[in-house]
């Protein structure tokens, strides 16, 4: 069987804390390490300058993808905060060096201006399921499914 791991890096519930950083992270990684546990870590960027090291460390076994770049609702952004929260997010996580494997809307609200920026911004093209959970977000459907845009998911079937 073929499971699928994500773990969202970003502040502590309801607030703009980081307790769990340091708290539960290295409990989960060694977790992970114990049992052969491959994930993608979908990284609020606005927190890279904070938890750089820890970042790379986790890049090095596991993928790296944005969490957008300072986790807000992305439903009522306008194109251009919406391309910033995009745009910045990949550049902040390509600079430590580190490939950006995806994208996952925080609090899996999205926009209907999300994929055309996404591919503007080099976000791999979206499958055809991808798609309509893009255009069911402009009816404002909610969307409980994580945009997965790992090329090793496509490679495997996902």
């Amino acid at each position: 069987m073929n499971s699928v791991m994500t773990v969202d890096l970003e502040y502590d519930w309801d607030s703009k804390k980081t307790e769990s950083w340091e708290t539960s992270l290295t409990k989960l990684l060694d977790f992970f390490d114990n049992h052969k546990i491959k994930a993608t870590f979908f990284v609020v960027t606005n927190l890279i300058d904070k938890f750089e090291d820890r970042i790379k460390e986790i890049s090095k076994k596991h993928e790296i993808a944005s969490h957008s770049h300072s986790h807000l609702s992305l439903k009522n952004l306008s194109v251009n905060e919406l391309n910033r929260e995009i745009g910045i997010s990949k550049k902040k996580i390509e600079e430590l060096k580190i490939k950006c494997h995806g994208f996952r809307a925080p609090f899996f609200v999205t926009n209907k201006q999300l994929l055309p920026l996404l591919e503007k911004n080099g976000f791999p093209k979206l499958t055809p399921e991808e798609e309509i959970q893009l255009i069911l977000a402009h009816f404002d459907i909610p969307i409980a499914r994580t945009l997965r845009l790992a090329e090793a998911g496509r490679n495997a079937g996902l």
